[in-house]
């Protein structure tokens, strides 16, 4: 009796199995989207790509009034300090104080440059000012401050 049982159950599961072989499930047909849909999306896309690149630029322009600010502080600085050095020392920090306003200078007309840039004239501009930094963040032996 029991083999049977588990004699009918093994071919009731086999014939189950084969069965469900036998089925072909035809994969989803996909959505038809007309060309306004399309248009639509892509709309939406482009804001927000524009959206992205402001909230880039809008970082960017921080970072590099903050390094602005960080020369102009540097700058006091060296001016507190060219004004109590003794004589001696005054010819270099001096040269150091021309330096650093140089760099800031240069600082405040990328700034302004990077304000009024866009499109590819942001990207090249943006690639050049990281170019720039990097090269400046690199340690020199004149750097005193």
């Amino acid at each position: 009796m029991r083999l049977r049982f588990w004699l009918l159950a093994a071919v009731g599961i086999l014939a189950l199995g084969i069965g469900a072989c036998d089925r072909k499930e035809e994969p989803p047909k996909p959505k038809q989207v007309s060309p306004q849909e399309l248009q639509e999306q892509a709309g939406k896309l482009l804001e927000m790509g524009k959206e992205f690149l402001l909230q880039q630029k809008e970082k960017y322009l921080k970072d590099m009034d903050q390094r602005l600010q960080d020369l102009q502080q540097k700058i006091n600085t060296a001016k507190e300090e060219l004004a109590k050095a003794a004589p001696e020392m005054q010819a270099k920090l001096q040269e150091t104080l021309k330096q650093l306003q140089q760099q800031e200078e240069k600082a405040r007309q990328q700034l302004e440059d990077a304000k009024t840039a866009t499109g590819k004239a942001w990207e090249d501009l943006k690639q050049r000012l990281d170019q720039e930094s990097r090269q400046e963040a690199a340690p020199t032996p004149k750097q005193n401050i």
